[in-house]
């Protein structure tokens, strides 16, 4: 009940949140509004006394419409664009002035909208007879100074094949270099086409070399002449900093840098025996769920025993909604990126992975999962083209254990509610890639196999290294009661990893050490764990997922499942 109290209550302050966002919009677009148009009506005012005429028009507070006289006398003087300008102002001073037309606007919705959409067409209807006018006082100031150079330069009017519009594209000239009107070219001079070379000039035969001039090859060292044993090349000669590469010279195109790949080391699905004694205990496992009154339906169950590198299950490999379960998988991604120098390790990644661990803390893993798909959350949706580039980016997470084995697997969406954000229910970007509107909706989907394949290669040191193999697990690790009908230990609020889930029934004394990852919602229980008897004799994952609110409502069918495959994996091991 005060689960159902405190979810109420948040989904509450959720709505008042984001109706009194939506009323502070409203009123700064208001405000804005009102702005712009007293901006309007100072810069016509400023015009105005410029020009030295009196217009009522612009600044008008009378609710009357004015008549042709009175906007013939105001315009008059003023250029086309200022008499549109006042005609505009005018009209928008008339609607804002009237309050018969604002109560209409303003109780409707659809009108309002209106009103806007006219408002700003007006403003940039503005800026746009502002430009044309403007290029074409500049067009006509340059039609004048070329016609002026023209007159100046008659050649260059006549030889010209440029056209009037083509003129408008040339660099105007400057106005400091002038041709003299008093050059002009002689149409009397021609090239001369008489000079000719003479075939009776030759060189001369009495010219010749000296001979006391003798060509290089004649030159030959002195024999005497012979380089000195003692010298050798300093050691303090370096290359010119001066000298740089030829530009000819190109790496080769072979040669490319090595792309880091984001997938997950351990390629291939691990080689499990069939074992008849574990496919009996999951049997028994299935007997006693039926008898408790919950259908196995809605049951998958996997069991590894790690000594004899056995398996056995239960609807193992039908993919369900992982819940908190899918943290594990984050972790194990995340570090993978860290370790492949693709993100910097820091104390603000550190302390979200203790809390997303231990205490299942949403907002940490909303955290995790951006730095792994470089997304972020929104609060509005995307166009269909970014969309598709973010979604890209948050599908990679998929890929990363899709390509190592781990078929169809989905783990793109994020925990709910987030705190930080806040989002208690998905939307922007985050509802739009669960396709809610669609046949077939999309969430988050692992078996239990999967779950328990990815901890057992966890706890075999063979996740990423071994280095980051025992980190995780040191983050798997809980803490069990000191022995049976003593008190769980405490563990930080919010969320025990131990209470309803498969560590509640085993004891320190029976077991050396435990770890898991749970999770839990209205609809479902989860839980992957490790386990390992004091005498290392027995070394087992177990992975059970229950999704329905029947396995949600019930605290104490996990823990009965765990105590009874513990008991039965002991007496298999001792009977070795």
């Amino acid at each position: 009940m005060n689960q159902q109290f405190k979810r109420k209550r948040d989904i509450r302050n959720y709505k008042i949140a984001e109706l009194e966002a939506k009323l502070h919009h409203a009123y700064q677009t208001i405000e804005n509004l009102k702005q712009q148009n007293q901006e309007l009506e100072k810069q016509i005012y400023r015009f105005r006394n410029n020009q030295g005429k009196q217009t009522n028009i612009l600044v008008t507070n009378t609710y009357d419409k004015p008549s042709n006289v009175q906007v013939s006398q105001a315009n008059e003087g003023l250029p086309d664009k200022y008499q549109l300008i006042s005609l505009v102002n005018a009209a928008l001073n008339n609607i804002f002035n009237c309050k018969s037309h604002l109560s209409k606007i303003f109780l409707s919705v659809k009108h309002y909208k209106q009103f806007i959409i006219i408002f700003f067409g007006v403003i940039s209807l503005f800026y746009v007879t502002n430009y044309y006018y403007s290029a074409r006082k500049k067009y006509q100031q340059y039609d004048v100074d070329v016609a002026k150079n023209n007159q100046q330069n008659p050649i260059s009017q006549n030889t010209s094949l440029l056209t009037k519009e083509s003129h408008q594209l040339v660099k105007k000239p400057s106005p400091d270099v002038k041709p003299s009107p008093n050059i002009k070219p002689s149409a009397d001079v021609k090239p001369s086409t008489d000079i000719k070379l003479s075939a009776d000039v030759k060189p001369s035969a009495d010219v010749k070399p000296s001979a006391d001039v003798k060509s290089s090859a004649d030159v030959k060292p002195s024999p005497n002449i012979k380089p000195s044993p003692n010298i050798k090349p300093s050691a303090d000669v370096k290359p010119s900093a001066d000298v740089k590469p030829s530009p000819n010279i190109k790496p080769s195109a072979d040669v490319k840098p090595k792309k880091i790949e984001f997938i997950y080391n351990v390629k291939k699905n691990p080689t499990f025996n069939q074992n008849r004694k574990l496919d009996n205990i999951v049997q028994g496992i299935r007997k006693y769920v039926r008898s408790q009154g919950l259908s196995t339906k809605y049951l998958s169950l996997t069991l590894i025993d790690l000594n004899s590198k056995s398996i056995s299950g239960y609807r193992q490999h039908t993919r369900r909604y992982p819940a908190s379960v899918v943290k594990l998988f984050w972790m194990v991604a995340i570090q993978d990126k860290i370790h492949k120098g693709l993100i910097k390790a820091d104390k603000k990644i550190d302390n979200d992975l203790n809390k997303m661990i231990l205490k299942s803390d949403n907002n940490s893993s909303s955290r995790i999962l951006d730095w792994i798909s470089e997304t972020k959350s929104q609060r509005h949706k995307l166009g269909r083209r970014k969309f598709n580039q973010w979604q890209k980016k948050r599908l990679a997470v998929n890929n990363f254990f899709r390509k190592a084995g781990y078929k169809n697997i989905y783990l793109a969406q994020k925990t709910f509610p987030i705190y930080h954000i806040p989002m208690i229910t998905p939307i922007g970007p985050d509802r739009q890639i669960r396709k809610d509107n669609t046949a077939r909706p999309q969430r988050n989907r692992i078996t239990t196999y999967q779950a328990a394949r990815l901890m057992s290669e966890v706890v075999s040191n063979k996740a990423i290294t071994p280095k980051y193999s025992q980190k995780m697990l040191g983050l798997l690790k809980r803490k069990l009661r000191p022995a049976v009908g003593k008190k769980l230990p405490s563990y930080p609020p919010g969320f025990h990893p131990l209470v309803g889930f498969l560590g509640q029934s085993l004891s320190a004394d029976r077991v050396g050490f435990f770890a898991s990852k749970a999770g839990w919602t209205s609809f479902c229980r989860l839980d992957v764990a490790y386990v390992e008897s004091k005498d290392k004799k027995t070394r087992y994952i177990l992975a059970v997922f229950g999704n329905s609110r029947a396995y949600s409502k019930n605290s104490s069918i996990f823990p009965q499942i765990s105590r009874r495959v513990f008991n039965k994996m002991k007496n298999l091991n001792r009977k070795k």
